[in-house]
């Protein structure tokens, strides 16, 4: 069942690519605390986090993420990008391979409503394997779209839905059509945006489509979240009865050497 209507009254982007940024170095440290077993690992503040920059592993994603890009769709002109440091250094190093091999930068514009989503006070910057410990980590499981991240928290504490991101996403959908000259738009972001929140928006996913993987795909393609430099692409936008709705989408993973596809999905 889906979570939110994934038509919208207006054209939009004929294609619409929604892009994590590569790897950034405080990620990474947390990891390595976290596995040298230090229970309470000191953590970056969100706005640290917000100006951490990508790794020289994040640079070289970024970069054969813009070769990828360029060679499937060198029709794209504009990218619309989290204003966190990570996500618009990722736009910059696609839109330095554009000028290269075709002699036009990308146009590139910052969005607030692209921040990767907060979890709270209690879960933002902590490790996976801290937070499936946690007594409601089996109702992400179950309902990852709807699971509210601090349900005892007030305000800004409580963190927010994959549904809450999806809904600032649709809330983009007027500026996304006047970037995109109804042709390309790309979206550089973080995991749980391009990821679970766009299926949301763009695909009508409910909780069940979250849970497991794609279709016919191995257990690496979770839809909640995605990988550095693994992406979204949502096609063939359709009108019917006033309404535009794309009707298909596929993945690609530019994280490694060899790139990786899903197949073609069919977006009721």
């Amino acid at each position: 069942m889906a979570l939110l209507e994934s038509s919208f009254s207006t054209r939009g982007p004929e294609r619409l690519i929604t892009w994590r940024h590569g790897h950034y170095y405080a990620n990474e440290l947390t990891q390595q605390k976290w596995k040298r077993g230090d229970p309470d690992p000191v953590l970056p503040s969100l706005e640290k986090v917000a100006k951490a920059r990508l790794s020289k592993q994040g640079r070289v994603q970024a970069r054969r993420s813009g070769e990828v890009l360029y060679e499937r769709f060198p029709d794209l002109r504009t990218v619309l990008s989290s204003d966190w440091k990570r996500a618009v250094q990722t736009a910059r190093k696609i839109s330095q391979v554009y000028r290269e091999k075709g002699g036009e930068s990308l146009e590139i514009e910052r969005s607030e409503a692209l921040r990767e989503r907060t979890r709270g006070t209690k879960y933002d910057l902590m490790p996976r394997p801290w937070i499936a410990e946690q007594e409601d980590y089996q109702t992400f499981l179950d309902s990852p779209g709807t699971w509210v991240p601090n349900p005892n928290g007030k305000g800004a504490e409580r963190g927010q839905t994959l549904v809450n991101k999806a809904e600032q996403l649709q809330a983009l959908w007027p500026r996304m059509g006047e970037l995109a000259l109804d042709k390309t738009l790309l979206l550089t972001t973080h995991g749980e945006v391009a990821g679970g929140a766009a299926l949301i928006a763009f695909a009508g996913f409910g909780n069940e489509e979250l849970k497991r993987p794609l279709p016919d795909q191995d257990e690496e393609w979770w839809p909640r979240t995605i990988n550095n430099c693994h992406g979204y692409i949502f096609e063939d936008l359709t009108e019917q009865d006033g309404s535009y709705s794309y009707k298909r989408m596929m993945g690609i993973d530019a994280s490694k050497l060899e790139i990786r596809t899903t197949d073609w999905i069919a977006i009721n």
